[in-house]
């Protein structure tokens, strides 16, 4: 039974979260394209034609 309360309040504070980060979020016109990671450099290759691509035809 003590799992399943903490797996509950888990899930509350995930879900409350969530809704933080909507309610914080960038306006409709702003498209934000990332990944987290400790190692940033190491996606950087992987994201940059998705860029390359997007970013033009956005303006």
């Amino acid at each position: 039974m003590r799992g399943l309360r903490w797996c509950l309040i888990a899930c509350w504070l995930i879900a409350g979260a969530g809704l933080a980060v909507t309610a914080a979020a960038a306006p409709s016109s702003v498209l934000v394209l990332g990944r987290i990671s400790d190692d940033p450099a190491s996606h950087y290759e992987q994201l940059k034609p998705l860029l390359d691509y997007v970013v033009p035809r956005m303006r």
